[in-house]
């Protein structure tokens, strides 16, 4: 994805000045205006050490989708642990920030694109809060593309991801990204399937989303760091009523109506 990053941006290396507390291995930064991109010797799920020694305003992910199905895929997600970190990165029960008004334009933005590049055999969709980085103060998107290695180095899904990651950073920086009223997401699966309804037919942005496979056992104060980590003017909890356990969806409610947060089923 780094070739199309080059191909738009007038890019220029600079020399990296990495903590001690990083990992070892080859770090590259390049430098075009405001943009800074940093290559990195491991998987970006692990790298809550940028909490030392990187300082800015949106961090933003370029990264390839695995999945086991196959499933060929155009992705956007938020960052974040519910339960206990296992092999995910992160840390157990804390959530990233998130911007919820560049979440619904990311995935506008690839829906779009999509269609007028006529990507056809990929689904454009979103993911539930899933794996690191987790502690960072700064809001997080994550984009992916693929499903296969064959996937991986599709070079019109790997343009689109780069063109839409570029595209956002763009309108971010030139303070042209539209607020919106934001969801926070509890229950269904992991792909999302009636938040993405809510999403194709109003005009929300979207913060953290809990999937039903992470409720059990799960402490219902996290529900807190959710709604204080989605960043938006508007927000309200999303309850897909056939997508959670009656247990956890009445003690969900029954938190979000203690502290007066706006919330619907869908």
């Amino acid at each position: 994805m780094f070739t199309f990053f080059e191909k738009q941006l007038d890019l220029q290396e600079k020399q990296v000045d990495i903590p001690s507390s990083w990992p070892e291995g080859t770090y590259q930064e390049f430098q075009a205006g405001d943009i800074t991109i940093l290559l990195i010797p491991e998987s970006q799920i692990y790298t809550d050490y940028f909490q030392e020694g990187l300082s800015c305003n949106l961090l933003v992910f370029a990264s390839k989708h695995s999945s086991a199905a196959g499933q060929k895929a155009l992705l956007v997600h938020t960052t974040g642990i519910w339960q206990e970190e296992a092999g995910h990165g992160g840390r157990d029960h804390e959530l990233a920030f998130v911007r919820a008004d560049l979440m619904g334009y990311a995935y506008d933005k690839i829906k779009q694109y999509q269609t007028d590049r006529g990507l056809d055999q990929y689904w454009t969709g979103i993911e539930c809060t899933h794996h690191g980085p987790t502690a960072l103060s700064m809001p997080i998107i994550y984009y992916e593309a693929g499903g296969t290695k064959e996937e991986w180095n599709d070079l019109d899904a790997c343009e689109l991801i780069a063109d839409v990651i570029i595209e956002t950073i763009t309108d971010y920086l030139q303070d042209n990204i539209p607020q919106r009223e934001a969801f926070i997401g509890l229950g269904g699966n992991h792909y999302c399937s009636s938040f993405i309804k809510t999403l194709d037919e109003q005009h929300f942005g979207f913060g953290h989303i809990l999937p039903k496979y992470a409720t059990k056992k799960l402490p219902v104060q996290i529900l807190q760091q959710a709604f204080d980590k989605t960043i938006a003017e508007k927000k309200l909890f999303l309850v897909d009523k056939k997508g959670l356990r009656a247990h956890d969806r009445d003690r969900f409610i029954a938190f979000i109506e203690k502290n007066d947060w706006n919330w619907q089923f869908t």
